[in-house]
């Protein structure tokens, strides 16, 4: 009887001794994972290798970089992975002459910021003021002055906002011109497009030449 609880005792003592190797390995796991993370977290937020040293925007043209580069709310010396690209792309789609935006994150630091802007279609005379706005009919830019782009003119504009879509009266006979502006640029001859020219007859076409086309509303 005395030997078998020795043989047990033996055995409990055994798989204590187990157990406290496993506790301790599994400690020592902990530990060294511990420290690996911490080394890591250290070299990749607290290293220059992360930061970013310049930021540069691409394929503007209307747009400054600077507006972009605040939009992005992207700074110099900000580390590359605390960046929130999403709300960056966000932010900068904001901008009424940004149709797209991808960053790129290039070596040595740099941040590449690649827009793809909007294009004007047409510009909508209203009043004094001159409309422009894409092929969608947002509205990119509210000027005093005419640029080269061939002017709209007879309708009423009822709301204009910038980065919003223009709303004007007869706006089924507005997307005739849009059709209209995208034969001449297939024939190309839109560069030579002074005014679209509505009224109760219908559409005319002016040429710079002085060419008058009644191109009607159907």
């Amino acid at each position: 009887m005395a030997k078998q609880q020795r043989q047990m005792s033996k055995y409990q003592q055994q798989r204590i001794m187990r157990r406290r190797k496993k506790r301790v390995k599994r400690i020592m796991f902990f530990l060294k994972t511990a420290v690996i993370l911490a080394v890591l977290y250290a070299v990749v937020f607290h290293t220059p290798l992360f930061k970013i040293n310049s930021i540069k925007p691409v394929g503007n043209s209307h747009v400054e970089d600077k507006q972009i580069i605040m939009a992005a709310d992207i700074k110099q010396g900000q580390n590359i992975l605390k960046i929130n690209r999403r709300n960056a792309v966000k932010e900068i789609k904001r901008i009424p002459y940004i149709d797209d935006v991808k960053i790129k994150y290039k070596f040595y630091g740099k941040v590449e910021i690649q827009v793809k802007e909007a294009e004007n279609a047409v510009a909508v005379k209203s009043g004094k003021k001159f409309i422009y706005v894409d092929k969608n009919l947002k509205v990119l830019e509210i000027a005093d002055k005419k640029g080269d782009l061939p002017v709209v003119e007879g309708f009423i504009v009822k709301k204009n906002k910038i980065g919003s879509k223009i709303t004007i009266d007869e706006s089924q006979k507005f997307d005739i011109i849009l059709l209209y502006r995208k034969i001449l640029i297939e024939k190309n001859i839109y560069k030579d497009t002074e005014k679209f020219l509505y009224d109760e007859s219908g559409i005319t076409l002016v040429m710079k030449d002085g060419i008058k086309i009644v191109c009607g509303t159907s």
